[in-house]
């Protein structure tokens, strides 16, 4: 085994561009026999400790030798293959181009989970923070860690999954897999993450991030939304899609490239499913300049659940009930939205009760 590869590289510039002096990297693979890479701080001056531009893994990055940067990862890591090998990025989250504020993306070639070689594997530790308050994404590989914990940026493993956690509103997984897998089935109760709205008003749509960039192909609508009204079991589902005025998009929105917003008449007391086109004309797909590829990656197959609750529906079980009454007893809120909680809002719920109550 030769000596680990030490790369000291030295910025000048807070900002997260190449600084002078810094190296473009192209490496076939970092496996069994190819030692490590350090990105190193100078202990003299402060300086380095980041990597800025792109380090493309044309193959794999082994068990046991491992990549570790002192304070950032702001550029592109792209790894072919597999991570198997740790990947440690020092710095503190929160600070200028410290934590993972770029892009990690394991198994950019896109091998199948059923590759017989094992290709394509997430398996590695990924730690950020500095040493005594290290963070480890967990679970391996559709991690709940915020982005806005670990630098901004995030580990994607293509094919791109939902990263609910990211979401707005930020979305709690149901049945979750030791993989981190969403559980939660098409005719299963639950919700994914929720707002709360007037009777008749619209409220604001999601916006839904990944653990990638995302790029749509075609200029229709790569999503589709299902709704149902609250209450009602089992998969009765009515594509609402085109219906009325339908549902509109964003992609990007305010720069975040991993983001999309679906916009439209999103009504309290209803539960929405939103899921990605995958097929046809108009898709959703990873960000094949990133991956290197010239073909289109579709987004991982997930589903996104938004229930919207009614005000006045305080036990949040998607029905007005005079048990919502006692909760406001024990409980009051503003359910007027006009600052203040007082007996009108009382008289609002009760109001509600008996005009859609059940």
């Amino acid at each position: 085994m030769t000596s680990p590869a030490i790369f000291p590289i030295r910025s000048s510039s807070p900002e997260a561009t190449s600084p002078p002096g810094a190296r473009w990297l192209s490496v076939t693979s970092l496996a069994d026999w190819d030692g490590a890479i350090q990105i190193t701080e100078n202990t003299q001056t402060g300086d380095g400790g980041h990597m800025f531009g792109d380090m493309l893994f044309a193959g794999t990055v082994g068990d046991g030798h491992d990549i570790e940067l002192d304070n950032g990862l702001c550029g592109l890591l792209r790894i072919g293959y597999s991570l198997t090998g740790d990947l440690s990025i020092y710095g503190t989250p929160g600070l200028p181009n410290e934590g993972i504020t770029g892009q990690v993306i394991i198994n950019a070639l896109n091998w199948p989970d059923d590759e017989p070689n094992g290709w394509g594997q997430w398996t590695g530790a990924v730690n950020i923070g500095p040493q005594g308050a290290v963070e480890t994404l967990d679970p391996k590989p559709y991690y709940n860690n915020k982005s806005s914990d670990i630098g901004g940026g995030a580990v994607g493993l293509v094919p791109y999954y939902l990263h609910y956690a990211d979401c707005t509103p930020s979305g709690t997984k149901v049945n979750e897999a030791s993989n981190g897998l969403d559980g939660l089935g098409e005719c299963d109760e639950g919700y994914h993450a929720s707002r709360k709205g007037a009777m008749g008003n619209a409220v604001e749509g999601p916006l839904l991030r990944h653990y990638g960039r995302i790029e749509q192909v075609g200029t229709g609508k790569p999503f589709t939304v299902r709704s149902k009204q609250l209450g009602g079991i089992g998969c009765n589902w009515l594509d609402i899609t085109d219906v009325g005025i339908g549902f509109a998009h964003e992609m990007h929105p305010g720069g975040d490239t991993r983001a999309i917003k679906i916009n439209g008449p999103f009504m309290p007391g209803y539960d929405y499913l939103i899921e990605p086109k995958r097929t046809g004309s108009n898709i959703l797909i990873c960000n094949n300049a990133e991956l290197g590829l010239p073909m289109s990656e579709p987004v991982m197959e997930y589903d996104f659940r938004f229930r919207v609750f009614v005000l006045q529906d305080l036990t949040l079980n998607g029905l007005l009930q005079p048990d919502d009454i006692v909760a406001w007893i024990l409980n009051p809120q503003d359910t007027t939205l006009d600052g203040t909680t007082d007996n009108n809002d009382l008289v609002d719920v009760i109001n509600a009760v008996a005009e859609y109550g059940e």
